[in-house]
């Protein structure tokens, strides 16, 4: 990517991120070198950090993304009252199975284990407890044990058929394949936002037990 370029998609992501009204974003420098984006500073909570890198990733003509975004709480409380607040967000949530899910934090490192009964819910178990105060980053070690078993073919041919049925997006270049109820995802798209969306799609798929994105950016 040329250099004028590289300073363009500077501009917009900086942009990107003055627009939205969650991301506090004063202290973290953007930087672009052939189109792979690098973001280094600080934040004061990690749903912070979580909120800017997928401003960022969601932006056409981005290629990639370094993270060196620390996370600095201006008061950190201590990990027995994380802990108690992810368990509260997660008993709270409806579509989240909680009985099912331990959780411990550990200076500041939230870590789920346990099985919940889909993808959506493994994304949004690690969403809940990025939100808590007191905790600086998620390790998601959940298991996915799908209420209901398919076979593979019948779930390759469920992602290739929502590839294809996403507006916008030329699926030609992926590959789907699938071993276990993992989903694989290869090829090639041209931005990571291609990438990142072909990935929503994957989590969707009814009785897939991980998605596997190898998708690389060209």
């Amino acid at each position: 990517m040329p250099r004028d370029a590289d300073i363009e998609l500077a501009e917009e992501v900086n942009e990107a991120l003055r627009r939205n009204s969650q991301v506090v974003a004063t202290r973290v420098d953007v930087s672009v070198a052939n189109g792979h984006v690098i973001l280094e500073g600080e934040v004061a909570a990690f749903r912070r950090k979580l909120e800017i890198l997928d401003t960022v990733e969601n932006l056409l003509g981005v290629k990639g993304v370094t993270d060196r975004i620390e996370v600095k709480p201006s008061a950190h409380g201590s990990d027995d009252e994380a802990k108690d607040c992810v368990e509260r967000a997660l008993a709270a949530d409806p579509d989240i199975p909680d009985e099912n899910i331990t959780v411990v934090v550990k200076n500041g490192e939230c870590t789920l284990s346990g099985y919940v009964l889909s993808i959506p819910e493994w994304e949004l178990a690690a969403q809940r407890a990025g939100s808590c105060e007191g905790v600086l980053s998620v390790k998601n070690l959940l298991l996915v044990d799908p209420p209901s078993v398919r076979k593979d073919a019948q779930i390759v041919e469920d992602a290739e058929r929502v590839l294809r049925s996403l507006e916008g997006l030329d699926a030609s270049g992926i590959t789907v394949k699938c071993v276990s109820g993992k989903i694989i995802l290869e090829g090639e798209v041209n931005s990571l936002y291609a990438k990142r969306r072909a990935h929503r799609a994957a989590n969707t798929i009814r009785s897939a037990r991980a998605v596997e994105n190898n998708i690389s950016v060209r």
